[in-house]
């Protein structure tokens, strides 16, 4: 990942033609502006909405792409059709998902992302995820539903609500959304430990031990909380295993917010199905939307061990609106010939996926 400027040429012609989601439609006019800008708006089968910009689709040199609506498959139809693309931007940090071989044979191609643009509210719902486990929030709910409220007390009067204070954390993959995780965790008084691709010196306020790949499974026994944060590639696929999680401090929990495929779909079942973990928070599947047979669906013998959520940590209003304006920051430097922000180095991340 470059999160550094970039430069690159003007486009070959204006008006700039850029491809838009549909669902855009009513906010991009204020994003552009006096921008020399012709927005064309695409249906999800990628025709347009306006059937008088059909034959303009081809001409395009600009694409805002978004999230699930247009998958890698449905990027290679563009890149196909549209030769002339010059810059894609994805409103997520991944982008493994859609570098497919019709993208990356277009030989001007500038990628830029969103890293940095969901970190506070991904962190904000790891914490929320932290404190719901140790003060057992999910339980007590449960409990204000049974039919006789006496329960409430007389059950809920059993169980054991613990601290977050003093337990350790490692973080998997200490990037940007790794990072304001870790300064939420040491504001509770947690041990942070951070993995990523080479070992530093603390970060005061942030992370107490930041290691390389050389270090991080030593730590697993000591680790309260595993927190994956970390990109998907070769690296890193299926990475999270019964070896790892089985190293892990008895009672240990796992929040996983990165990508469904680092995890063993499978070995988590059966380590959940032990005494081994006392539960999973998944917020990322592999593939999304996951098959209603999936064994995280079907073998997980106690359900109350799972935390399950679609793949929303990153949302919240504020960080769409950050999206945007990143993206109209991008589109108006794009415009003019100036760096863009957020310049990924595509074709290097599409080796190592």
């Amino acid at each position: 990942m470059i999160a550094t400027d970039s430069d690159h040429t003007k486009p070959s012609r204006l008006p700039l033609l850029i491809i838009v989601p549909e669902i855009y439609r009513a906010i991009v006019p204020s994003l552009v502006g006096n921008l020399a800008v012709k927005p064309i708006y695409l249906h999800a089968d990628l025709t347009a909405v306006d059937p008088a910009d059909e034959e303009l689709i081809d001409e395009a040199e600009a694409v805002f792409r978004w999230g699930y609506t247009w998958s890698g498959k449905q990027v290679g139809a563009l890149a196909r059709r549209c030769r002339k693309l010059r810059w894609l931007h994805s409103p997520s940090a991944g982008i493994e998902g859609f570098l497919v071989p019709d993208l990356l044979s277009l030989p001007n191609l500038v990628v830029t992302n969103a890293t940095g643009v969901h970190s506070i509210p991904i962190a904000e719902f790891v914490l929320g995820v932290i404190l719901a486990h140790v003060k057992r929030h999910v339980e007590y709910r449960a409990l204000d539903n049974l039919p006789d409220h006496a329960d409430l007390f007389r059950i809920g009067k059993s169980l054991r609500c613990g601290d977050v204070f003093g337990r350790n954390v490692l973080i998997f993959g200490l990037g940007s959304i790794g990072l304001e995780i870790g300064k939420r965790c040491k504001a509770f008084g947690m041990n942070v430990w951070g993995s990523r691709r080479s070992a530093q010196d603390p970060i005061p306020g942030v992370a107490d031990l930041i290691v390389g790949p050389d270090r991080w499974r030593s730590l697993l026994p000591e680790v309260d909380f595993l927190v994956l944060t970390s990109p998907l590639n070769n690296e890193t696929k299926g990475l999270i295993d019964s070896t790892v999680l089985g190293k892990l401090k008895k009672g240990a929990y796992l929040i996983n917010v990165a990508r469904g495929a680092i995890v063993n779909e499978n070995d988590l079942v059966d380590v959940l199905n032990s005494d081994q973990l006392s539960g999973a928070a998944i917020d990322v599947f592999d593939p999304e939307p996951p098959s209603p047979t999936s064994p995280i669906f079907t073998d997980v013998q106690d359900r109350r061990k799972l935390f399950l959520t679609p793949h929303i940590s990153w949302t919240s209003g504020e960080s769409n609106r950050r999206t945007l304006e990143l993206w109209a920051r991008n589109l108006a430097a794009f415009v003019e010939g100036s760096p863009m922000v957020n310049v990924c180095d595509h074709r290097a991340m599409a080796l190592s996926c």
